[in-house]
């Protein structure tokens, strides 16, 4: 969003009328501009990745339970068993040839 060029000289009121609409239009500018710098993502329709680093996050905090983190002792864990043979094993190779048409070479080894 571009930004108005501001006047280099700031404006004369002449008179105590134009002196009171100078001021009222000033207040309302800068009631405008103090309510779009206090805007977050709470507040407004703005993203949260918008809100500057003084703005507290928006993920109310949690409780502490006094329990350590992860699986708690006496916790039965599941796993996954492994099998007891081998039934085939099975060697893949990439083709002879790279998609850029380059050549792959293969080693038996890693």
């Amino acid at each position: 969003m571009p930004r108005k060029k501001q006047p280099t000289k700031p404006p004369v009121a002449t008179n105590l009328d134009d002196a009171n609409e100078l001021i009222s239009t000033l207040w309302d500018r800068l009631n405008d501009l103090e309510d779009r710098l206090n805007q977050n993502s709470r507040n407004s329709s703005r993203p949260p990745s918008s809100n500057g680093p003084s703005v507290a996050s928006s993920a109310p905090a949690k409780k502490p339970t006094g329990r350590k983190r992860g699986a708690q002792s006496g916790h039965k864990g599941s796993k996954r068993m492994l099998a007891d043979t081998v039934d085939e094993t099975r060697t893949y190779y990439p083709d002879d040839t790279c998609a850029c048409g380059g050549d792959i070479a293969i080693n038996d080894s890693p």
